[in-house]
């Protein structure tokens, strides 16, 4: 559960193969909901969690030609809880608008991640590397 806000600037160009340029920024906060499953030799552990989120970062959508837009984004995601560290995320997107107000988009996700020390239930470190989610969005909204 979370509020965001993403403000954009539009710059137009006079090129058949590149429309507009718009750069724009991101940020975000929220509270999450989560919970940590462990396995080891001596049994099974759940904890459950729940805490404060936080994060900005930017990007920059190309408009290609109408319609068909490149945007890739960097974003750094923090937390108010001191068990679960902070990390980066780069993501691109390629979206086509069918309508004004119907669009699908190709995307990726990598997480940078991090490996953070997590002193807890026999395990010595979470491993939040190189998380990587590739899927199809479909959206309803409004032409940018």
């Amino acid at each position: 559960v979370g509020f965001g806000l993403t403000p954009y600037l539009n710059i137009e160009t006079k090129l058949p193969f590149l429309k507009a340029i718009k750069p724009f920024g991101i940020a975000y906060c929220g509270y999450e909901w989560s919970e940590l499953s462990v396995s080891n030799p001596l049994g099974s552990v759940r904890e459950s969690t729940n805490y404060f989120i936080y994060g900005v970062g930017g990007g920059v959508e190309f408009v290609i030609v109408d319609g068909l837009s490149f945007t890739p984004t960097w974003q750094w995601r923090g937390n108010a809880e001191e068990k679960v560290p902070c990390y980066q995320v780069i993501s691109a997107e390629l979206t086509y608008w069918f309508t004004k107000q119907f669009s699908v988009s190709a995307f990726w996700t990598h997480n940078i991640g991090v490996d953070a020390p997590y002193e807890k239930f026999g395990v010595s470190k979470v491993d939040l590397k190189h998380g990587d989610i590739i899927g199809l969005k479909f959206k309803i909204g409004f032409l940018r």
